[in-house]
């Protein structure tokens, strides 16, 4: 199909559009689009016919363009909510989901139930030790240089590709506790995070 001829086509739609507006009355939406009120006054008296040689004019009255700035954040909106999903998916707890995505308890329970994902019966820390020091071994590795505040959501995730490989049992929520124990933070939240943030698994 030749750009001449889809142009064509997406001119007609949003003319339809336009004439939908017209017979709901929605002058303000017309004049956010850019129409003049006298030039909504003469729409309203065409005809059929007339709408039709108007919206297929090789003179084109619509600029069809791409706000990429608009663009890019509905794209990253997308890669975040992808990314939640992919957390609860590897079993990622409350409080995770609250710390890298803002996420309330509520919220977390929604997107569960939307996933079809069960985690009360879960397993939320290392089966034993030696467990726990292969975490926390995998965690050292890929936190290289970098202090702990900077391993975000997706290292988290990484690191659960990659141990989850060998330990078919292992989830986001053990992984998190694991790593927070090595850090010298409780294996489950304190009453002072508990408030700090309103949630708790």
């Amino acid at each position: 199909m030749s750009s001449n001829n889809s142009t064509d086509i997406l001119s007609r739609q949003i003319m339809l559009f336009v004439m939908d507006m017209i017979d709901e009355g929605n002058r303000k939406h017309l004049e956010e689009m850019g129409f003049r009120p006298e030039h909504i006054s003469k729409l309203i008296e065409l005809r059929t016919r007339e709408i039709g040689h108007l919206s297929s004019r090789r003179a084109n009255m619509f600029e069809i363009r791409v706000n990429n700035q608009v663009l890019n954040i509905c794209l990253q909106d997308i890669e975040i909510q992808r990314q939640i999903d992919d957390c609860i998916l590897a079993g990622a707890p409350n409080d995770f989901l609250y710390r890298f995505f803002g996420l309330s308890s509520r919220e977390c329970s929604i997107r569960r139930l939307s996933l079809e994902v069960e985690a009360k019966n879960d397993k939320r820390v290392p089966d034993n030790e030696k467990e726990a020091e292969i975490i926390v071994n995998h965690y050292r590795s890929a936190l290289g240089e970098r202090n702990d505040e900077d391993f975000d959501a997706q290292d988290y995730l990484n690191l659960y590709q990659t141990i989850s490989k060998s330990y078919k049992r292992i989830s986001l929520k053990v992984i998190w506790r694991a790593v927070h124990r090595y850090q010298g933070e409780s294996w489950v939240p304190t009453e002072s995070h508990r408030n700090k943030t309103g949630v708790m698994v």
